[in-house]
């Protein structure tokens, strides 16, 4: 269930996207309101096969929904539009009311479907100042990076051991990851990676390709 309050603890959103499969894990919330939720269900790709691991989804502030044919939410009669997603043991899914779709999100444990999800395996996600969202990979010893609209930007690191990334002359790669399924940001200024692999948090610097810097006028 996901749930919201305003600042004065009091209840405005009550299970506001209805029927996620028990494995999901992880919710941020923009400036403007949107949602953002780990969704336990591969993302079906354009050649109709479904993602290895889990799916990121953005909703708007009045949230959505997740349909399918045997979870909580049933459907008496199946979309015309292809699946979106599928999870083990609930078959296809559908959304409603979702902007976008993003896959990849790992690491995520599904066993048994809609009647059991061994969570040993979890994952988080986050946003910076601009919704950019932050994604782990661990399958791919990565983070994706995708702005607000769902598309994709970057991604960082690859896969290195312990004696990667330590200044001149270590190991490649620079930024190197064994197991990293747990991220945070600070503003748009450092990216934080929990590498369980390596036994270490790394910290990233955040910038551009191309800065600019304007004066302020009156």
């Amino acid at each position: 269930l996901i749930m919201r309050w305003n600042k004065g603890g009091e209840m405005t959103g009550e299970d506001i996207i209805p029927s996620l499969p028990p494995a999901s894990c992880g919710v941020r919330m923009d400036r403007h309101g949107n949602i953002y939720v780990g969704i336990g269900a591969n993302m079906i790709m354009e050649d109709g096969k479904p993602h290895a691991a889990g799916t990121l989804a953005r909703f708007p502030p009045t949230g959505g929904k997740v349909y399918g044919v045997g979870d909580m939410a049933k459907l008496k009669e199946l979309p015309k539009r292809p699946a979106e997603l599928q999870a083990y043991g609930w078959g296809k899914l559908w959304t409603k009311n979702c902007y976008w779709l993003y896959p990849g999100f790992d690491s995520m444990h599904f066993l048994g479907g809609g009647q059991y999800s061994c969570l040993c395996a979890s994952c988080r996600f986050d946003l910076d100042l601009y919704a950019r969202c932050f994604i782990p990979k661990a399958y791919q010893f990565t983070v994706g990076v995708v702005d607000t609209n769902g598309n994709p930007i970057c991604e960082i690191g690859r896969y290195g051991n312990a004696d990667s990334g330590r200044g001149p002359g270590s190991a490649a790669p620079e930024i190197a990851l064994a197991y990293c399924a747990y991220v945070a940001v600070l503003s748009d200024r450092w990216l934080y990676l929990c590498d369980d692999g390596n036994n270490r948090i790394v910290r990233v610097k955040l910038g551009y390709h191309a800065e600019e810097r304007a004066s302020l006028q009156q």
